[in-house]
């Protein structure tokens, strides 16, 4: 058994995919402690704030290869939110992969933080709804590989454009 982020990290490679732009923060501490075990993963290239993370991944989009980004929950979202609009209108590939509150209160990486309440949104996914292809929350491990594999096609399929996952901060760490 793995971590939920060391499959995805496992799937993103196995999918061709070299590096990944992040911000990083509670969202994605498994996924720097699986990275930091070593295996085989794309490169995390970490940025401070998801304006230029996001900008970043859709530059390297240009160089047609998709462009993948790990954000934050509502406000990493709604930092995003003008590139995702500009990778859209220039019908460019992007995976955007966005933390979302947890939505247990008891056990590992629960809400345990008063930030919790404060970033959570009723419909993460809707800001972004009208610029991206295809928006969806993974709720299970068993919807990872077939959600990555279809999000990186329905990207790239012309027209090309945005894609935006948001996986809940507890499901990162469960064993899958």
């Amino acid at each position: 058994m793995a971590s939920f982020a060391k499959k995805i990290l496992e799937c993103l490679k196995n999918l061709g995919i070299n590096n990944v732009f992040m911000v990083s923060g509670t969202d994605y501490a498994a996924f720097i402690e699986e990275y930091s075990m070593g295996g085989k993963f794309p490169d995390l290239i970490v940025i401070p704030h998801e304006i230029t993370a996001v900008s970043a991944a859709l530059g390297y989009s240009m160089s047609n290869q998709i462009g993948v980004v790990f954000i934050h929950t509502t406000p990493g979202t709604a930092n995003s939110l003008g590139v995702i609009m500009n990778s859209y209108s220039a019908r460019r590939p992007l995976l955007i992969i966005a933390g979302r509150s947890p939505n247990t209160l008891h056990g590992d990486a629960s809400r345990n933080l008063r930030i919790h309440w404060g970033q959570e949104a009723k419909d993460q996914g809707e800001m972004v709804r009208q610029w991206v292809k295809y928006e969806f929350e993974i709720r299970d491990g068993s919807q990872l590989i077939s959600t990555l594999k279809r999000s990186i096609k329905i990207a790239e399929d012309e027209p090309a454009g945005p894609v935006y996952l948001s996986i809940p901060r507890e499901i990162t760490i469960e064993e899958y």
